[in-house]
């Protein structure tokens, strides 16, 4: 099977899943360490997104290690229309509560403390505290 034809099907494979139910999410993180293959399918479905599909395709990526062909890529697709350019800026402690555990009540700032390993971390910015066992999430930004 040809690359192009791969590239096709895949297409159809997510449109095809996302009809099957009420759509469907792909979250793709890190996507500047993407190999070449996975970043010529991401292009391709910038061009050519699934049709009559609620499809929506999340990247998380860095803006300075990203290869210049997917910059260029979604720059085509933000133009185009198919793309749309989100630029989150960092969650304080509420706003992460209230964002991912709306039911949670909030713990006291000592014991929302990052693990010492995370706090130079981005790709983690929430944990529950120790010994709270899914009851709150703590957010911190570097």
């Amino acid at each position: 099977m040809d690359r192009f034809a791969l590239q096709r099907a895949a297409a159809a494979f997510l449109a095809r899943t996302a009809r099957a139910g009420d759509g469907l999410v792909v979250a793709l993180d890190d996507v500047h360490w993407a190999d070449p293959a996975s970043l010529e399918l991401l292009d391709h479905l910038v061009r050519h997104p699934p049709r009559r599909a609620p499809v929506v395709i999340v990247v998380a990526r860095r803006e300075r290690q990203t290869a210049p062909r997917l910059a260029a890529s979604l720059t085509r697709g933000v133009e185009g229309g198919t793309v749309l350019r989100l630029e989150p800026g960092p969650l304080d402690r509420d706003a992460c509560l209230a964002g991912l555990a709306p039911a949670a009540r909030p713990v006291s700032p000592p014991s929302c403390t990052p693990p010492a390993r995370a706090t130079r971390r981005t790709s983690s910015p929430c944990s529950r505290p120790a010994g709270r066992r899914g009851s709150a999430l703590c957010c911190w930004t570097n």
